[in-house]
């Protein structure tokens, strides 16, 4: 009972404070300003997640479980201390970082140590118990912001990780494992792995400086710098003493690398929708900050009903459909967001939120465990560490391209108190919204591959 309690808190809380600045960004842009730099909001959490998830396996073996929790939930708290107290956007920015390090390590952690803490008959429910977390946090998380922030301010937002931290804290002290097999010293090999997380973190902050850009030459060419440093890391990854990332991560050919494209492209395109969705049904439609927070919380709970219901498929042939239907339906939803946007039409945004929410409770359980039961036992850890990590990545990527589309379509409203217009949302945001969901519907042309494989 307890491992399933903190499981649940410990995804749920990612969960939450990934998106939780969705509801609030308007509120906070009123007050800190600084529309134009809006998506570091979103991007430097995702950053900070990618750089802590990334080495969690590697540190797990060291440390053990527990202590490299108890580490991580107290950068949580300090993050949110420094976000809510923050007078300015700039302090905010490095509260955002700190709790995305911190949610990263802990979501990181509970994936990896799901093996020990379940028997393996329990394993496959576990997953699909950590979509569904995923899915009500999502939903809860924006609603209860809203009303937090009509009722008092955006500021408690942050401030309510706080009592969550020290129930994750005691939680900890009494189910997460104190040691994982024999622990290894850390030797000057292994610190090989500190240069190539630095590399990681300067790659992904110049691919998310895109945001900062007005050209489409020059934000074209933060992108392949910031890949082509990627790259880099990925072959001096495969060499080093202690790699972190699969060996199999991104080949077109296997399962775990069109899993990981697949999940990476379809966080990349719906992070427009996290930027910039609350902001347009404000906007555009008028909804208070609890009413738009309602409108997005469909995606959430239809996701839940989605993943609930096929929860209990096992054939292969099933999921792998299902995989296929879900991914295509996050493509769709996009679309249709953007041909609501065109028409101003209310119903038919909340319609495709709710066809995104589906997507995901369809397909997102098949794709995790489909990651989970390919990797090899050497590279278990290091494959379910970075499950997260590639949806932190794809957020950060997303939302600095999200912002680059949106300033040179109009979207964003530079000189105003407001981070999208009325006018703009219609105008221009059936383009950026277009432009994302190609990028899911190349994620869905990845699925038929992947089913192949899966039912080969």
């Amino acid at each position: 009972m307890l491992p399933s309690v903190l499981l649940c808190l410990g995804i749920g809380s990612h969960a939450v404070n990934g998106i939780v600045s969705n509801a609030i960004l308007p509120s906070i842009i009123r007050e800190v300003g600084g529309q134009e730099r809006a998506f570091w909001i979103f991007s430097l959490f995702q950053v900070a997640s990618i750089l802590s998830g990334t080495v969690t396996g590697t540190f797990k073996g060291r440390l053990g479980a527990r202590q490299l929790f108890v580490m991580a939930s107290l950068v949580l708290a300090a993050g949110s201390v420094l976000a809510g107290a923050a007078a300015t956007l700039e302090l905010l920015l490095v509260g955002r970082f700190l709790q995305g390090f911190g949610e990263g390590m802990i979501v990181a952690v509970i994936y990896a140590v799901i093996p020990q803490l379940y028997p393996e008959r329990l394993v496959a429910t576990v997953f699909s118990l950590t979509a569904l977390v995923w899915a009500v946090a999502a939903g809860i998380g924006p609603v209860a912001a809203g009303l937090l922030t009509e009722a008092w301010s955006w500021r408690a937002a942050y401030y309510i990780n706080l009592p969550l931290v020290f129930v994750l804290l005691v939680l900890a002290a009494v189910v997460m494992p104190r040691e994982d097999g024999e622990r290894t010293a850390t030797s000057r090999k292994d610190m090989d792995m500190l240069p190539r997380l630095a590399l990681i973190a300067v790659a992904v902050l110049t691919i998310s400086f895109v945001g900062e850009v007005r050209s489409i030459g020059a934000g074209a060419l933060y992108l392949v710098i910031g890949l082509t440093i990627l790259a880099l890391v990925r072959i001096w990854d495969r060499k080093a003493h202690s790699p972190f990332i699969p060996k199999t991560a991104f080949q077109l050919s296997g399962i775990i690398g069109l899993v990981m494209w697949i999940l990476l492209l379809i966080a990349m395109a719906s992070s427009v929708r996290m930027v910039y969705g609350n902001a347009i049904l404000q906007s555009l439609w008028g909804l208070g900050v609890t009413e738009a927070a309602y409108a997005m919380a469909t995606l959430a709970f239809a996701w839940t009903v989605a993943a609930w219901f096929v929860a209990s498929v096992q054939d292969v042939r099933q999921r792998a459909l299902l995989i296929c239907v879900g991914i295509s339906f996050i493509a769709l939803a996009l679309a249709s967001m953007a041909l609501a946007l065109a028409a101003g039409s209310l119903p038919l945004f909340v319609a495709s939120c709710i066809l995104s929410g589906l997507g995901s409770g369809l397909s997102n359980q098949f794709l995790t465990r489909s990651v989970m039961f390919s990797a090899s036992h050497q590279d278990r850890d290091r494959a379910s560490g970075i499950l997260p990590t590639l949806s932190n990545a794809g957020i950060a990527i997303g939302a600095a391209l999200s912002a680059l589309l949106a300033a040179i379509s109009g979207l964003s409203a530079p000189g105003t108190s407001e981070l999208v217009t009325a006018e703009a949302a219609v105008q221009a945001g059936p383009v950026v919204f277009g432009t994302m969901a190609l990028l899911a519907g190349i994620a869905a042309l990845f699925t038929f591959k992947l089913r192949t494989s899966l039912i080969r």
